[in-house]
């Protein structure tokens, strides 16, 4: 009777401790897209890059294994050390303890609208982007989602401290080796330009932030501008201290902040209908499309305007675009990515483009086939190796092959 109990005791516990691993994971499953990339992870350390390049599963397992311990930063909008540092209540909970606190950010912290990164703060993303407040309002998680997958490759600012268009545009060392790679130019900040007193916002240059206030130069001293520019992101834009020669302040009311109007110039008008005339006739990246109303004549910051705000959704016109190609002739998925690439669609875009068309690459390959024959005399090993140089696997291209007659 005893052993009966004793097992009915132990399945109880056994089931209690195998729900709580299934709701872990599920938890880690869902939210590990806003604490790892596994090639921002790479490019922010060399020696993981050296060690590992940017494989993605090695990547993963030193994050999960030694990386989060170590208090090393995987993603732009979490920053382990940071977190723990500028939480007091989770110091006094964990100390020193960096996977507590990663715990912490998942299961607590991503809704609760605390700040997480040198570059990244969940609030004043909603406050500078009015679109967004009104798409999520206080909805923190999603907010986060919102800036991974759009808000990061858009430019859009991020902080008080920190928006990487206006580092881009007044550094211009940056805007010529990154053009608007902005996940280079991040990890570009956070390695160097941090130390290196640059303009970074409307609110904030370091150098004269630092100059003027004593306090500050007391505290680091006149030329420690790493320290000046996490002062001003965890203390002075809050205080109300003025960062930068213009003279704005930041403040936060009620989850919103005052706008800054800029009346819309005739050329921005006029960029804006050029670029709805472009995409009525064909698809366009919106690096694309910016570059297109530049050789137009329009300005950067008119080109900048008409297509920020011409409503395309960019995963749409590379699915668009991939049907205009494909309408020409016939491409492999890999060149077919490469392709899209080329026109300046980021990598994500360019993937989704091609899978959300459903294309038979069998096909395909009997097509590009049919279209060499047509201009010169191949073999069949040799029309199968040129199949395979355009991205196309043995197998499709052996089908491609046989589909012609060989």
């Amino acid at each position: 009777m005893n052993d009966r109990k004793n097992l009915k005791i132990f399945l109880v516990i056994m089931g209690m401790l195998f729900f709580t691993f299934l709701f872990n994971y599920q938890v880690e499953a869902s939210t590990d897209g806003f604490t790892f990339d596994s090639e921002y992870y790479a490019n922010m350390y060399q020696d993981l890059k050296d060690a590992f390049g940017y494989n993605d599963q090695l990547l993963r397992e030193h994050y999960l294994k030694f990386g989060i311990r170590e208090g090393r930063t995987a993603s732009p909008v979490f920053d382990v050390q940071f977190y723990l540092e500028n939480n007091w209540d989770l110091q006094v909970a964990f100390g020193k303890d960096y996977q507590a606190a990663y715990n912490h950010f998942l299961n607590y912290g991503i809704t609760e609208g605390r700040i997480t990164s040198k570059i990244f703060d969940v609030r004043a993303y909603l406050n500078l982007n009015e679109d967004v407040r009104i798409a999520f309002g206080n909805n923190y998680k999603a907010t986060y989602q919102h800036f991974l997958n759009y808000g990061i490759n858009e430019g859009r600012a991020t902080s008080p401290a920190f928006n990487i268009v206006y580092y881009s545009e007044y550094n211009n060392d940056i805007k010529n080796a990154f053009n608007r790679n902005y996940r280079a130019i991040y990890q570009h900040f956070l390695n160097y330009g941090i130390t290196e007193g640059r303009k970074t916002s409307a609110f904030l240059n370091v150098p004269k932030y630092l100059s003027s206030y004593k306090d500050l130069q007391n505290a680091y001293g006149k030329t420690n501008y790493k320290e000046a520019y996490l002062h001003f992101v965890k203390y002075g834009c809050q205080e109300g201290r003025i960062g930068s020669e213009n003279g704005l302040q930041y403040k936060e009311n009620n989850g919103s902040i005052p706008n800054i109007p800029e009346e819309v110039t005739i050329g921005q008008k006029n960029a804006l209908k050029k670029a709805k005339e472009y995409l009525n006739v064909m698809a366009f990246s919106k690096n694309g499309l910016i570059e297109q109303l530049k050789y137009e004549g329009f300005t950067d910051k008119e080109a900048n305007y008409g297509v920020n705000n011409c409503g395309a959704n960019w995963n749409d016109q590379a699915s668009r675009k991939t049907r205009e190609y494909l309408n020409v002739m016939a491409f492999s998925r890999k060149g077919l990515i490469e392709q899209l690439e080329s026109d300046a669609f980021t990598s994500q875009e360019a993937v989704y483009g091609v899978d959300s068309n459903n294309i038979n690459w069998n096909n395909q390959a009997g097509k590009k086939a049919r279209e060499y024959l047509n201009v010169m005399s191949f073999s069949r090993d040799g029309l199968i190796e040129q199949l395979e140089f355009d991205g196309f696997t043995r197998q499709q291209a052996e089908y491609g092959v046989n589909v012609v007659g060989f």
